[in-house]
C-alpha cells in the first residue's frame, strides 16, 4: 500500500538529502537566477514533498525583490511523477501566500516541454517568449561610435551596486526586476561588468558572463532620461571588444520576444537570432 505523501518546508538539515534528489531527479527545472538552491534553505517557500521519508518533489518558488513569485526549481523522482508533485507543491504553496488585497502574481519560464505541458494545464498563461541572439558580425570597426563626447565606460565596483540596482528597477518591467542581493551575486559571479558614467553620474551598466568558449550578455539598462543617446551601443561595444579573444568563439543574449528597443540595437550591432524561444508563464493568485 502506497503512504501518503507529505509537504514540508525544507530545513537545513535536508541538505544532503536535497543535493541527491537533485542529482537524480527524472525530471528538474532551474530558474536560479545568480543563487544556488541552498540559499533558500530557511524560506518558508521552499516546499519537499516526502514519501516514506524519502524526497519525491521539490518546489522552490520566491519573490525578489517583492513583486512576483518566480519558481526557481522545481523536480520529481520520476518524470512519471511530475503532474502528482506539481498538484501536492502548488497546493501547499498557493495556500500559504500572503493574502494581499490585489492578486499575487507568479512567474515561470519554461526550458522543457513537459514545464510548458505542466503549467498550461494548470491555467498558466503565456505573457512573454524569451528570445536568444548570437553576435555574427566580427568586425568592430564598422560599429559607429555615436555616444556623447563626455560619457565614458569603466569596470562596475561594489560601491556601484545601489546606483545600478536603482536604475535596474526603473528600466525594467515588474516581472524582471532585480533586488540589490541578486545585483550583487550578478556581479559577483560575472565575468565583466561595466558602468557608463556621465559628469560623475552612473546613466547605465552591463553584467557578462563567460564559460569556456562562450560569452554572455546577461544585463544590460540604461537610465530612462539618458535613453536614446546610444549609451546601450557603447555599453555593448565595449563588451564586445572585451570578449574579442581567440578562445571566445560565441556571444549570446537573450530578450523578450516583444521588446524592440532590445531587439533594436541588438540587430544593428550584428546579433541574429539563433532560433532558441522560451515561453515566460504568469500565474494570478487571488
Amino acid at each position: 500500500m502506497e503512504s501518503k505523501s507529505i509537504v514540508r518546508t525544507a530545513q537545513k538539515e535536508d541538505q544532503d538529502a536535497i543535493q541527491i534528489f537533485m542529482d537524480h531527479a527524472g525530471a528538474i527545472h532551474r530558474h536560479l537566477d545568480w543563487r544556488s538552491p541552498f540559499d533558500w534553505l530557511g524560506n518558508r517557500n521552499f516546499l519537499l514533498s516526502l514519501q516514506n521519508g524519502k524526497i519525491s518533489g521539490l518546489l522552490i518558488c520566491t519573490a525578489e525583490p517583492d513583486e512576483v513569485y518566480w519558481v526557481r526549481i522545481f523536480g520529481a523522482t520520476h518524470f512519471s511523477q511530475i503532474e502528482k508533485q506539481w498538484d501536492l507543491l502548488f497546493t501547499q504553496l498557493t495556500q500559504q501566500l500572503p493574502n494581499q488585497p490585489q492578486p499575487v502574481t507568479l512567474a515561470s519560464i519554461a526550458y522543457f516541454d513537459w514545464m510548458e505541458n505542466i503549467l498550461s494545464e494548470n491555467h498558466w498563461n503565456v505573457q512573454q517568449e524569451v528570445v536568444q541572439l548570437r553576435w555574427a558580425q566580427n568586425n568592430l570597426s564598422k560599429l559607429d561610435k555615436k555616444w556623447p563626447e563626455e560619457l565614458s565606460i569603466r569596470p562596475m565596483t561594489y560601491n556601484d551596486i545601489k546606483a545600478v540596482t536603482e536604475i535596474d528597477q526603473d528600466c525594467f518591467l515588474y516581472i524582471w526586476k532585480q533586488s540589490q542581493d541578486v545585483i550583487r551575486r550578478a556581479f559577483e559571479q560575472s565575468s565583466y561588468t561595466t558602468v557608463a558614467v556621465i559628469e560623475d553620474e552612473i546613466v547605465g551598466f552591463q553584467i557578462s558572463t563567460s564559460h569556456k568558449s562562450i560569452a554572455h550578455l546577461a544585463r544590460l539598462a540604461v537610465q530612462p532620461k539618458f535613453q536614446g543617446q546610444h549609451i546601450g551601443q557603447a555599453l555593448v561595444q565595449n563588451m564586445l571588444r572585451h570578449y574579442s579573444r581567440p578562445w571566445i568563439h560565441e556571444i549570446t543574449v537573450n530578450t523578450q520576444h516583444d521588446n524592440q528597443v532590445s531587439l533594436g540595437l541588438y540587430r544593428k550591432m550584428g546579433f541574429e537570432s539563433t532560433g532558441e524561444r522560451f515561453p515566460i508563464f504568469v500565474y494570478q493568485k487571488s
